[in-house]
């Protein structure tokens, strides 16, 4: 039940932006054959950036996924050539991870995130989502 409650205020910080597409718990793959729900898939059209975003309060959790981001970016990125939502050659689109977990966690996700070496990824302190000065910073 927390997860639901940090994933409310995780799309709500992030839909004050509204430079930035929000599709929740989006699928990637082929059902029953091989499928990942990353909680949203975030589309930032102003700066060409698709981040998959994870919301958790357990970062350990964040693991596989950060181990396999480089197979969950060419999926993602196929599938949303493949339904006209960016270009077929979308070399100026990249793709990004981006972690929203407790402060004392955030550290040890940036060195995760290095040591896989996913070149563009952002973390988020969960507790900044529910501040009102943090999202004053989000509108555009």
């Amino acid at each position: 039940m927390a997860e639901n409650i940090w994933e409310q205020a995780v799309e709500s910080y992030l839909a004050i932006d509204r430079g930035l597409f929000l599709n929740p718990q989006y699928l990637i793959g082929t059902p029953g054959e091989w499928e990942a729900n990353p909680d949203f898939l975030a589309i930032c059209f102003p700066d060409k950036i698709v981040w998959m975003v994870e919301v958790t309060t357990r970062a350990v959790g964040l693991n596989h996924k950060i181990k396999e981001f480089a197979d969950y970016a060419k999926r993602i990125r196929a599938q949303l050539v493949r339904h006209s939502v960016i270009p077929e050659h979308s070399e100026d689109w990249k793709l990004g991870f981006w972690a929203f977990v407790p402060v004392q966690n955030c550290e040890a996700v940036r060195n995760r995130f290095k040591s896989a070496s996913i070149g563009l990824s952002l973390v988020t302190p969960l507790e900044e989502t529910m501040k009102p000065s943090a999202w004053e910073d989000r509108f555009r």
